[in-house]
């Protein structure tokens, strides 16, 4: 008897061993390519494709597993620098992502790990002295460092979030979003105005140097406080990559000679051959394609909203237009 029941649980002790093998060799499995594909037919490449028109920024800096994603495509490019940026492209940090990048006017835009933005509209024409940029920051934490435009006829740089509307000429700014709430953290030598999405007709709240405020959704901004210096550290922490020091400069109507020369060179196109783009290490990124998947999941029904998103962003875009009947405040100094 006692045998019978030794062996039975030995027998029960096997198939258990047998279950999580199989549990263990099934997660081991997902981490390929082919058993882990993404939601709804947006698929990883091996190399990239430029987007359509014109570039309107560059990839200066990448660490970790950073994605690219042109309008209307479901073709996914993990970003490298020297890689151009299209209107409306989507730049999605993944958990161990970091990014940095410039856009046509030399600003710098840099985002912290699972943070997701789109390039909604850039246009910056030095020759006719204006410039229109429009960013949507869907989530996570970004860092901006706008140009000022020095006698400009025309200056426009917004970025919204699910919550509010940021509205500057030249400054630097941390904002962190999510879908309830949005907190805006100025740093030196900055002036923003700031307006919640649920209340655009009220007077916009004014952010200058080492303030903050939150806007949470469906509310008007919060009240603006001072921040201390170990709170700006720690938000600084955030960010792998950090400006230099030309990226605080003023434009006028011209490109300043080292971005004509260097950083911005070739617009239009490949920086290098295209051979020279294609991964060579395509494995590293399957490892992490569990993740990828899960951080994309909800990404097909943005891209299938994409349109509606344009109307309403048009739409809000002329109504933030209307209501600054003047112009941005002159500031009390060059930012």
């Amino acid at each position: 008897m006692k045998t019978s029941i030794l062996k039975i649980s030995a027998m029960k002790w096997l198939c258990r061993v047998i279950i999580v093998c199989g549990v263990f060799g099934a997660g081991m499995a997902s981490k390929g390519f082919a058993a882990s594909p993404l939601p709804d037919g947006v698929a990883m490449q091996d190399g990239f494709e430029p987007g359509i028109g014109k570039a309107v920024g560059q990839v200066s800096q990448v660490a970790g597993q950073v994605v690219l994603i042109h309008k209307d495509s479901f073709k996914g490019y993990r970003a490298r620098a020297g890689i151009d940026l299209f209107e409306n492209d989507a730049v999605i940090t993944l958990a161990d992502g970091h990014v940095a990048f410039h856009l046509a006017d030399g600003s710098f835009v840099t985002l912290s790990p699972e943070s997701r933005m789109v390039i909604a509209k850039s246009v910056y024409a030095p020759e006719k002295t204006t410039r229109t940029m429009f960013i949507n920051m869907i989530k996570g934490k970004s860092r901006f460092v706008v140009k000022s435009f020095v006698e400009a006829r025309r200056s426009e740089f917004k970025i919204k979030t699910a919550t509010s509307v940021a509205g500057v000429r030249g400054s630097d700014f941390i904002i962190a979003a999510d879908e309830s709430a949005t907190e805006i953290t100025t740093l030196a030598d900055t002036e923003l105005e700031v307006l919640s999405l649920a209340a655009l007709d009220a007077a916009p709240v004014v952010l200058r140097d080492f303030e903050q405020v939150t806007v949470p959704l469906g509310m008007p901004p919060g009240a603006v406080r001072k921040i201390q210096i170990d709170e700006v550290d720690r938000l600084m922490r955030e960010f792998k990559f950090q400006p230099a020091p030309g990226d605080h400069e003023p434009v006028t109507g011209k490109w300043p000679e080292a971005s004509r020369t260097e950083t911005f060179s070739g617009y239009g196109g490949l920086m290098v051959d295209r051979e020279d783009l294609i991964n060579p290490d395509v494995g590293r990124f399957r490892d992490d394609m569990p993740r990828l998947t899960n951080f994309l999941a909800d990404w097909t029904s943005l891209l299938k909203d994409e349109d509606i998103r344009d109307k309403q962003t048009i739409i809000m875009h002329q109504r933030f237009e209307d209501i600054q009947k003047q112009e941005l405040p002159d500031f009390p100094g060059t930012p």
